[in-house]
């Protein structure tokens, strides 16, 4: 039984350690996804803001945890110079703004025009978001040299 749970073990690392960028960037954009959420869900809710200027607080502070994580743990970026930091942080911000963007007119589109229900288009909204948002990290900002 050991040996077979110590196979197992080493399986689940080898996996992993294969995927590791995935796995930690799904796990932060869970944690993301859960800051976006409760920061609308506290706008829109608790403060009485509308959907579109609850959905933008929301969306700035998930962007801010989003560049942090993706840098050091996600992509493990080494770009450190003045030159490197500032093509990273243009590109996350143009990217993020994208799909922000597009965040925002899927939110006003299907809530307010359409009268669906807010939290569950902001779950679907959001799960598009990280996808795309994977994308741009992985192939264009902080992809490696």
């Amino acid at each position: 039984m050991r040996d077979e749970t110590a196979v197992l073990i080493q399986k689940m690392l080898k996996l992993y350690n294969r995927y590791r960028s995935f796995v930690l960037y799904v796990f932060f954009g869970v944690c993301t996804t859960i800051i976006n959420i409760a920061a609308y869900t506290l706008c829109a809710r608790g403060l009485g803001m509308g959907t579109v200027s609850a959905n933008v607080t929301a969306w700035t502070a998930a962007v801010a945890a989003a560049y942090i994580t993706n840098k050091i743990w996600v992509f493990e970026s080494r770009a450190w110079t003045a030159k490197e930091v500032i093509y990273e942080i243009v590109t996350f911000a143009t990217c993020r703004i994208t799909t922000g963007a597009m965040d925002v007119a899927i939110m006003y589109v299907s809530v307010d025009l359409l009268g669906f229900h807010d939290i569950m288009m902001k779950m679907i909204s959001n799960a598009l978001v990280i996808v795309l948002n994977f994308l741009f990290s992985k192939l264009v900002i902080f992809k490696r040299k």
